[in-house]
């Protein structure tokens, strides 16, 4: 598959939402045993909800900018230590392009049951159509995905079909984060190795993009472009957040803060939390049209969320609110809302681009390696960075029509 096939896999995906689902659906799996109803490539044929998660996404919560300042000082500084690039020797197989040394030297195909929390959602649609690349790619690897709707029952009941199946190891999307631990404590019983995705599981080797390191990107985005506003007013902040997600998802809106207040000097009452629970920009957009009384007229105010769907209906608050702001925005997670809003309106700086169909090159091969028993690590953290509108026109330019 092509860059184009890529960049076009992700630009034709519907953005519906980037983190939790708060709508419940019960899911299905179609197996290749008739008796148990089920097929080796079947997808789940349960509904999709309305409400997506991001779960980078992985991946949104309400973490507060404090917190020890060892903890402060060390979020941006462990992330690069485990990320991808800059691997110790044992991950440096850990990488963007597995080869197929990965693969059993007998000629064993691995079969991978992948709960993921939807189908069609766009960081999801992404990721799943790389992983089937890596699949065709590779040949010793088989993806059977389980849709559970963002429904911690749902997505424990996938993972008691995986292990019926007796597959070779669980990969997770699941971000129901409350969930996880009886989840992973199942896997473990039945001796298959599993691996989580975007919302950590306890006990599980854990990949994903770095939510501190994406928040202190944005929060220097927005710190850099306040500075060559040459706006001299110390500025406001809008902050969306998801308590819901969890706390290390919670980091992105953490570490944002922090970079913001501390760079910029900006005192605590003018830092304004706004909380959602069902991750749309319809209710991003009513949360902060009702949070916003408290910022003054004609003041500059930057704003970021824990996705750039939620970053975008918190700038459509205010911006029709029409009174006079300065807006500057930064999204994260690099999809659709926040790349087409980067091209579209001179407020937004950027996104954090999170590159899901990019990551499943590390995702197979760390999963490769934990399937034959190799070491992997406890964390590791993809490349993130942020984009801004030329970057965003010539790498997806589908997103930037003229």
């Amino acid at each position: 598959m092509t860059q184009t096939s890529r960049t076009w896999i992700r630009a034709v995906a519907v953005f519906a939402v980037l983190t939790l689902m708060v709508a419940a659906c019960s899911s299905t799996e179609d197996t290749e045993d008739a008796a148990d109803t089920q097929t080796d490539d079947a997808d789940t044929a349960a509904a999709e909800p309305t409400d997506e998660a991001d779960p980078e996404d992985q991946a949104g919560d309400d973490g507060d900018s404090g917190g020890d300042d060892a903890t402060e000082e060390t979020a941006s500084e462990d992330a690069a230590a485990a990320s991808g690039d800059d691997q110790g020797a044992d991950e440096g197989e850990i990488t963007a392009t597995p080869t197929a040394d990965l693969c059993p030297d007998d000629g064993t195909t691995y079969v991978v049951g992948y709960d993921t929390f939807s189908e069609s959602q766009e960081f999801a649609a992404a990721r799943f159509d790389g992983l089937q690349m890596w699949e065709e790619e590779l040949g010793c690897i088989e993806i059977i995905r389980a849709v559970d709707n963002a429904d911690g029952a749902t997505a424990l009941a996938n993972v008691r079909t995986f292990i019926n199946r007796e597959v070779d190891g669980v990969l997770l999307l699941q971000v129901v984060s409350d969930a996880q631990a009886g989840i992973v404590q199942e896997l473990d019983e039945a001796g298959i190795p599993v691996m989580a995705t975007d919302i950590a599981a306890p006990g599980a080797p854990f990949l994903s993009a770095s939510d501190a390191e994406a928040g202190v990107q944005a929060g220097e985005a927005l710190v850099a472009a306040h500075q060559d506003s040459g706006a001299e007013e110390s500025p406001w902040v809008v902050l969306v957040k998801v308590p819901a997600a969890g706390e290390v998802v919670g980091q992105r809106m953490a570490e944002a803060e922090r970079v913001i207040t501390e760079q910029l000097d900006v005192p605590s009452e003018q830092v304004v939390s706004v909380e959602v629970t069902q991750q749309t920009s319809e209710e991003a957009f009513n949360a902060t049209r009702q949070a916003q009384g408290v910022i003054p007229d004609d003041v500059p105010v930057l704003v970021t969320a824990v996705n750039d769907e939620l970053a975008l209906g918190a700038f459509q608050a205010l911006d029709q609110a029409d009174r006079g702001r300065t807006l500057t925005v930064v999204g994260i997670g690099g999809l659709s809302a926040g790349l087409q809003a980067t091209c579209q309106f001179d407020q937004w700086a950027g996104t954090v681009d999170f590159d899901p169909f990019g990551q499943t090159g590390y995702i197979v091969s760390m999963m490769l390696r934990l399937m034959s028993g190799q070491d992997v690590p406890d964390e590791f953290f993809t490349p993130t960075e942020v984009i801004g509108p030329e970057q965003v026109a010539e790498r997806y330019p589908e997103q930037c029509p003229a």
